[in-house]
Formats: C-alpha cells, structure tokens, sequence
C-alpha cells in the first residue's frame, strides 16, 4: 500500500476534529487554560508504522525481528502472531512488526515466555 501526503493529511485532519482530546486542559488555577492535543492517541497500529515507514522515521531495529512490543528484557519477547516458516531456508522466522495484521496481538509477546 503506498501512502501520499494528502491521505496522511486527510487522516490527521480526520483525527483532529470530532475528539474529546481537544478539550480544554486545566493547569494550576494561576494559569491560562491551554489546547492538549494528542492526535496520535487516536492512530491506530496501522497508522502509525504507515507513518514511520513513509517518512522513513528511525525507529528501534528490533521492530525489524519480530518485536512489536518493547519492555523490559524480562518481560519482552518476539511476537507469536508474526513467526511463519521461510520455506526457501527451512526453518521459523519472525516479520518485522510493520506487518502485523491484527493490532489486537500486538503486546502478545509481552510478560509471558515464548519458546522458539
């Protein structure tokens, strides 16, 4: 899928209106009220590697082996949901995040053990 600049904006812009985050914010009562706004919030998995990989974003190399999750080294391991067999090599390997393709598994390779 090829992303261009205009369904990026359309997106954001879709994003920046009809929100509950962009409510006015109070600060300490000495203050001026303030505009949070927190568009990425609302971006799905999708969008967010569509956003990185478009604008070729520097992002942690391990998203590249098969993480989509990063904690700590206890607690973080590869993604079941993105192992597949390479048939040319014979043997398990990992996607790289980007193609997860339900975001509902993206943290299912944390706080638990996974075995290769």
């Amino acid at each position: 899928m090829k992303l261009h600049y205009m369904d990026i904006v359309q997106k954001l812009s879709l994003h920046f209106t009809n929100k509950q985050n962009l409510a006015p914010w109070l600060t300490d009562p000495d203050w001026p009220r303030i505009m949070r706004v927190s568009p990425l919030l609302d971006w799905h998995y999708s969008d967010i590697w569509d956003y990185l990989l478009f604008y070729k974003v520097p992002y942690c190399k391990l998203y590249d082996y098969g993480y989509t999750s990063l904690g700590d080294a206890s607690s973080t391991n590869k993604n079941p949901a993105l192992k597949c067999v390479n048939v040319k090599i014979g043997r398990c390997v990992y996607l790289p995040a980007y193609k997860l393709l339900n975001e509902s598994k993206e943290r299912i390779g944390r706080n638990k053990t996974v075995y290769d």
